[in-house]
């Protein structure tokens, strides 16, 4: 990390509706603590769903219905109600999963549970 936890977010990101961002955030923005002099530059089998006010690319998500969610900033900070979501989200999907591999769930169908 370059630098102590910042107190404040740095900047705001747009997201994309009917994204698993907007739908965990309710909203198309947020105030995020990105602090990384590194990005993506393409996409490959994920969908950009957010990106910084200079088009950096801020969040991407699987397009499958795999919970896959990959964000260029810290939610686990804690610093928004948003970065809260994500990680209660993530939680929330690995627990359904922690009795054994998602394909040994009764009425569930197989699905992985991925963090990038």
């Amino acid at each position: 990390m370059p630098g102590p936890v910042p107190g404040r977010a740095a900047y705001t990101i747009r997201i994309d509706p009917g994204s698993l961002p907007a739908a965990l955030l309710g909203g198309a923005s947020a105030e995020v603590n990105s602090l990384h002099r590194h990005a993506l530059t393409g996409t490959g089998r994920v969908r950009v769903t957010a990106r910084a006010p200079d088009g950096v690319i801020e969040a991407v998500e699987a397009m499958t219905e795999v919970f896959c969610l990959g964000v260029q900033w810290h939610p686990e900070y804690g610093q928004s109600a948003f970065d809260r979501a994500i990680l209660r989200a993530f939680v929330e999907r690995s627990a359904l999963y922690a009795g054994g591999p998602p394909h040994t769930l009764p009425g569930t169908p197989r699905r992985e549970v991925v963090f990038i």
